[in-house]
């Protein structure tokens, strides 16, 4: 067949690698015979006669070239999406002309600034790095005018439909360079790019002249309250387009001191998290210092399902007996008498006798047989006295 293919290629000037792409081996015998040549040509090997060895080097190209089309779709779907850019700009747009008035962006700068490195730098398995992003960025400051602000907006979108990777360079780049020439504005081309936890932590939270600390009086919690309003108002101005980098949520709690506070930045603020993410989250709220009488509103805070399911691991982990029983009433109230198990795992921290006959005398009449039987166990094991055990006996009787 190599030779068959050698030939044909020599007479019709096709190469050979194509003559035998997609061959049909059905009912060859190819035992003993070199394969190698055929393993990545998307040869139809099925019904073919091979050893267990042939037909795994068979089974590995198949997904070799599967893994290869499919960077080839994503290079070609990127340089659709940067032609299609160009085109678009060159039909509808006036070129911007630097801030000298000395040099015009026209469409054939733009395509060679953002297509050159497609083809030279960036096969189709490299992701768009911070290099590319950085390079683009870089060579179009001159023309970043507040009157070109519309093409940026377009561009930075571009960007981030291209999932062009952010690091710190670009950031400074934005920060610098770019705030510079938009100001407040760049936060159009900041919510444009994917969620970044560098870029939104630096936009909520830099300093400026419009940053401070406003007394609003009777907060949500009718508490007095010194809220960090200009926070949630930056990363609100990113939720107009899309969610914020769970990493700055992270930052931004860190500059907040008071925690009632943090929580009313997470009601406000739409992000998305992992697990660990919204553990980090949860922990910033839970170690802080709030009264374990506050303990229902931040149960009952409107933040992620994530997030809430992280403040009740987090509270239980933490084993404050006043916070713990706080939690274990919400839950008696909200959702029917708390399960056996979860009140096992949270009676388990607590040993204050006085603190859990409190909590048994205002739920025992709800709790099922199984769960007064956890109840009187954990009363049994913190009463230090004959008074106590008999006080366990006439509330909880066997």
């Amino acid at each position: 067949m190599k030779e068959l293919a050698d030939r044909a290629a020599a007479t019709s000037g096709i190469p050979a690698d194509r003559i035998l792409m997609n061959i049909d081996l059905t009912g060859i015998n190819l035992t003993g015979k070199p394969i190698d040549y055929l393993t990545d040509r998307g040869a139809l090997y099925l019904a073919a006669t091979l050893t267990d060895e042939q037909r795994a080097k068979f089974h590995k190209g198949e997904r070799e070239g599967r893994a290869r089309q499919t960077r080839k779709q994503i290079r070609s779907i990127r340089v659709q999406m940067i032609s299609d850019f160009v085109d678009t700009f060159e039909e509808h747009s006036v070129p911007p002309l630097d801030e000298k008035h000395e040099r015009l962006l026209d469409a054939t700068l733009l395509r060679h600034i953002l297509l050159d490195p497609i083809g030279s730098d960036y096969p189709s398995d490299k992701p768009l790095d911070e290099h590319y992003t950085q390079r683009v960025l870089v060579r179009l400051v001159p023309f970043a005018q507040k009157r070109n602000l519309d093409f940026f907006r377009e561009l930075f979108r571009l960007l981030g439909d291209l999932h062009c990777k952010v690091g710190e360079t670009v950031v400074g780049l934005v920060f610098d360079d770019y705030f510079a020439r938009f100001q407040d504005a760049v936060v159009d081309l900041i919510r444009q790019l994917q969620p970044n936890g560098l870029l939104d932590a630096k936009w909520i939270t830099r300093e400026g002249r419009d940053r401070h600390w406003l007394n609003v009086g009777k907060g949500k919690y009718n508490d007095p309250q010194i809220l960090p309003i200009v926070f949630t108002k930056r990363a609100q101005e990113i939720n107009d387009f899309r969610t914020v980098h769970p990493a700055a949520i992270e930052f931004a709690l860190d500059q907040i001191q008071n925690p009632l506070q943090r929580l009313s930045f997470l009601e406000e603020v739409a992000f998305e998290c992992s697990g660990d993410e919204a553990e980090r989250i949860a922990l910033r709220i839970v170690n802080a210092d709030w009264p374990a009488s506050q303990t229902r509103k931040v149960l009952e805070a409107d933040v992620p399902p994530r997030v809430r399911g992280a403040l009740f691991r987090q509270i239980l982990k933490q084993g404050n007996v006043e916070r713990t029983l706080e939690m274990l009433r919400w839950l008696d109230n909200n959702r029917g008498a708390v399960g056996a198990l979860s009140l096992d795992d949270a009676l388990a921290t607590i040993n204050s006798f006085v603190a859990l006959f409190d909590f048994a005398s205002d739920v025992h009449m709800e709790l099922r047989t199984n769960q007064k039987e956890v109840l009187r166990r954990a009363l049994d094991r913190t009463a230090t006295s004959s008074a106590q055990r008999e006080k366990v006996r006439r509330l909880l009787p066997n």
